[in-house]
């Protein structure tokens, strides 16, 4: 889970506690705002991106209490000694492109309205190729698995982001639709088909850190459960590998373990999380950040529906409503032009008739799901 998500958690578990017994933790309620700095720097294209939010206290009754973005900083990575600024290409979020190869030392420093926020110096380390992405299904859930290593054992340090991508389809296909004046054919743009793709949110880390064998034999990556409608049809993942300091992913496994253990009055209680950037102008401030200098191997997979158990189908109960061609000015009238049809024929193929459906979302994928109907230039 990122940063930003994983507080929030945490604040929210806090506020809850507060009920039962009262429970303050000084590291987290009592500054003003914390600031969240995340920021990576990624071979072998030198992607630069930082992250920088803040969260006010547990008091603070403001609108913007979690997950606020912070503009107008002052961002910059230095790599093997030379200093590059990075660019807000969106509120609170800096990037750029960096000259970078293995065995780059890289620090970032923030400068937020004067106070100034420096990480340790990190070492790019590289990471191997991703030897296999599998599956692996059930009555239950369908989970998809990868296999690497490193025989060379430089990295034991692993970490995963993916972009999902499902092709999903309506109940009904619209083949007409009415323009306020006449039924048209619908041509180019069919809105029965459409594919939605999600980045990864989560935070997924592993080590082979005290294993004879550099090797990560089939860590589950996505499960997809029985209800899932990703699977129904043809489904995608674009799975990024990482090699990660060790201090990276104690910070990462940290976190995810206080986010993961924040739903049962029996879990510890969550506690300061120390990444490894500072305040150096204020020192005793507490900031939850991390910087890391990644190197990335990608692998895309695939995964049919047909290769799949027969899980029940997860598509809308749809009805349809059917009329004659003089009623159509008068439904359109009622419900609009977004209204699609289909034709009713004789069996010498004339038109007496059309149908729609009473749900918009049954005959169109994009309100459906949210969705696009063009399809991905990587589909199969």
């Amino acid at each position: 889970m990122k940063p930003v998500a994983a507080i929030s958690l945490l604040l929210i578990f806090c506020t809850f506690l507060s009920c039962v017994e009262p429970f303050d933790p000084p590291e987290i309620s009592n500054p003003e705002e914390i600031l969240i700095i995340e920021g990576t720097l990624d071979a072998p294209e030198g992607e630069a991106k930082v992250i920088l939010s803040r969260i006010r206290n547990l008091s603070s009754t403001a609108a913007d209490t979690l997950g606020a973005r912070v503009s107008g900083a002052d961002v910059r990575i230095t790599v093997d000694g030379n200093a590059y600024t990075l660019t807000e290409s969106e509120t609170g979020i800096y990037t750029g492109l960096l000259p970078v190869q293995y065995g780059s030392f890289a620090g970032l420093t923030v400068n937020v309205f004067g106070k100034i926020y420096e990480s340790d110096i990190v070492t790019l380390q590289p990471v191997p190729d991703i030897d296999s992405i599998t599956f692996e299904a059930d009555e239950n859930a369908v989970r998809i698995e990868v296999t690497t290593g490193d025989p060379t054992a430089v990295n034991r340090y692993y970490q995963w982001t993916y972009v999902e991508t499902a092709e999903y389809r309506t109940q009904f296909s619209s083949d007409y639709y009415f323009d306020g004046n006449e039924v048209q054919q619908r041509m180019n743009e069919q809105q029965f088909y459409c594919w939605k793709t999600t980045p990864s949110s989560n935070i997924l880390v592993a080590t082979t850190e005290g294993l004879a064998e550099n090797l990560i034999f089939k860590y589950p990556v996505v499960r997809l459960p029985a209800n899932s409608w990703k699977k129904e049809r043809k489904y995608s993942i674009l799975l990024n590998q990482f090699s990660i300091s060790e201090e990276a992913y104690i910070f990462l496994n940290e976190l995810e373990n206080n986010t993961e253990n924040v739903g049962s009055l029996f879990d510890p209680q969550p506690g300061r999380i120390v990444g490894n950037v500072r305040c150096v102008t204020n020192p005793e401030e507490y900031v939850l950040g991390l910087f890391s200098a990644r190197d990335k191997k990608s692998q895309r997979f695939f995964l049919d529906s047909r290769e799949l158990p027969d899980y029940p189908s997860v598509l809308p109960v749809c009805s349809l409503q059917s009329f004659d061609t003089l009623s159509v000015q008068e439904v359109y009238n009622l419900n609009g032009p977004r209204d699609l049809m289909g034709a009713i024929l004789t069996p010498a193929g004339m038109i007496i008739g059309y149908t729609r459906a009473f749900e918009q979302k049954c005959q169109d994928c994009r309100v459906l799901r949210g969705g696009s109907n063009s399809k991905p230039p990587y589909w199969e």
